[in-house]
């Protein structure tokens, strides 16, 4: 299917004027980030899921990539330019093309538009609530009002790990296996098979039973093996590691298990806030869920104030979305038919793994302008929009224009206007 947006690039042009105008309504101003990329600067935060889809070269040994999102490049120049400074609040609105070679894309078209804003180096909620808003109102600024707001929290499924003493692999295993909690055809079943396949025996390594002295088990095992001879390439300290890890692993299935029952039902809740919290106070203790609680409280709060009501906003705790990326806030906009026109969140930690000594405070949305103009894009706001008949070369008129320009209106000298010799645009 050929992007909507490249059918239409006047609309297109238009559209990008309008949320480039609203977003500097709100202190954004525009960034660009260079075309070309390093290519791992985008596997970091994708892995393999992006692999098969970036367009990549090597040059001068270096493997490059053309950007398939802005808010990787966008980070990576804070970085740079902020390297050992204090840290600096920037407010960054970037917007132009970018390359994906999407296998649901008929024919050539590699390339789309793409809008959004990055708020780099906010810490709290006021910076998330901003986002929100902004994105909201350039949603409503382009005739697509945001009918429903979409919010989901990372960090109270992580704190929620925590409190099951799950190690950083099985928890990242966990992440990775969201989805299928809410998938009836998949569940709990089978996420516990694929955590047992990883457990299985690889290739020459011994498929020993080490549940109850792993020590005297490996060396009992070590002691068989033609004095110490290497098993299957490996040596016997790989051996013993790779047995002793097993073993730490296994230990944790019960515990992810029981993990696996209370998110299972925390994935299937979804409604307004009141709901949701009433229903989420039923499943957890206080302190597995607290924090959240307060920092959606005040965010509904602040987004009240800029305008949003209640009766816009769906908590879903386990909103499908990268949960390696995400630290914090997600949150997704949709119009009343149901059309998903921005989406977002925070991303705190990202920083430290595309170069960065320490955690940064980020969030950031991008707008789906297929999405947007799929609905018909709105003709800009023209109360201070004017043509002026006149002659470019005429002193008074360039005067009258920029007096009036000063004063906010947006002036077009128009030589030839027989209908009016002053009309709104």
């Amino acid at each position: 299917m050929t992007s909507l947006a490249s059918q239409r690039p006047r609309e297109v042009q238009s559209t990008l004027n309008i949320l480039r105008q609203e977003m500097a309504a709100f202190g954004y101003q525009p960034v660009d980030v260079p075309i070309i990329q390093p290519a791992d600067l985008f596997l970091t935060r994708a892995g393999d899921q992006i692999l098969h889809r970036l367009f990549t070269f090597e040059r001068h040994g270096v493997s490059l990539s053309l950007r398939p999102e802005f808010t990787s490049p966008a980070l990576r120049r804070y970085i740079h330019e902020y390297a050992g400074d204090r840290p600096a609040v920037v407010r960054w609105q970037v917007a132009g093309i970018i390359f994906e070679d999407d296998p649901a894309q008929d024919g050539l078209s590699y390339e789309r538009v793409s809008s959004g804003a990055e708020c780099i180096g906010a810490a709290g909620v006021g910076a998330e609530a901003e986002i929100i808003a902004m994105a909201a109102s350039g949603c409503m600024a382009v005739g697509q009002p945001v009918a429903k707001v979409v919010l989901g929290d990372a960090q109270l499924i992580r704190n929620l790990l925590l409190s099951f003493a799950l190690d950083a692999r099985t928890e990242r295993f966990v992440l990775s296996q969201l989805s299928a909690l809410s998938d009836t055809s998949r569940g709990i079943e089978y996420v516990m098979d694929r955590f047992d396949a990883q457990l299985s025996t690889a290739g020459d390594i011994p498929a020993l039973d080490v549940t109850d002295n792993p020590e005297q088990v490996i060396r009992t095992m070590l002691e068989s093996n033609e004095r110490g001879r290497a098993m299957g390439g490996r040596t016997q300290a790989e051996i013993a590691r790779r047995l002793v890890q097993r073993h730490q692993r296994r230990s944790q299935r019960a515990r992810l298990l029981e993990a696996l029952q209370v998110l299972k039902q925390i994935a299937q809740i979804a409604g307004s806030p009141e709901t949701v919290f009433t229903r989420l106070g039923r499943i957890l203790e206080p302190e597995q869920w607290s924090a959240s609680h307060d920092h959606w409280r005040r965010l509904l709060e602040l987004l009240a104030a800029y305008g949003l009501h209640d009766e816009q906003f769906e908590l879903v705790p386990v909103l499908a979305r990268d949960w390696e990326y995400y630290s914090g806030l997600m949150f997704e906009l949709y119009t009343a038919d149901e059309r998903h026109i921005a989406g977002g969140g925070r991303y705190d930690g990202f920083a430290q793994l595309i170069g960065s000594p320490v955690d940064i405070p980020a969030v950031g949305f991008t707008y789906y302008l297929d999405a947007l103009l799929e609905g018909g894009t709105a003709t800009p706001a023209s109360s201070n929009s004017w043509s002026i008949v006149g002659e470019p070369a005429d002193l008074s008129v360039v005067r009258w224009s920029q007096a009036l320009r000063k004063h906010g209106f947006n002036i077009r000298v128009a030589s030839d206007l027989p209908d009016e010799p002053l009309r709104q645009l």
